[in-house]
């Protein structure tokens, strides 16, 4: 199903946790208006490939929270999505240390 080229086949976002429940167009499982998490058959999380090559086991526990009310079009900056979300921005600055 990757071949289709939908967000929802072939990309993820680092909003919601690991193995969280994506969601997106009720209309259309092909939907281009998704927010599709990473999810794997891996218990308790998902193996990740990062930027410099390497991959890990990031747990589904990780912290991923927002302080509620977050506006989810972020363009730059520190990202409010805790770590999960510091590993999935570009430039944003922050730690990804737990």
């Amino acid at each position: 199903m990757w071949l289709t080229g939908t967000p929802t086949r072939t990309g993820f976002s680092t909003i919601i946790p690991p193995n969280g429940s994506s969601c997106g167009n009720s209309a259309s499982s092909e939907s281009s208006r998704a927010i599709a998490t990473a999810t794997s058959y891996h218990p308790g999380g998902v193996q990740v490939g990062l930027g410099d090559g390497s991959v890990r086991f990031i747990s589904e526990t990780i912290n991923a929270a927002t302080s509620g009310g977050v506006d989810f079009c972020v363009t730059s900056g520190i990202s409010p999505f805790g770590v999960w979300g510091a590993l999935g921005s570009m430039n944003g600055g922050e730690s990804t240390s737990p």
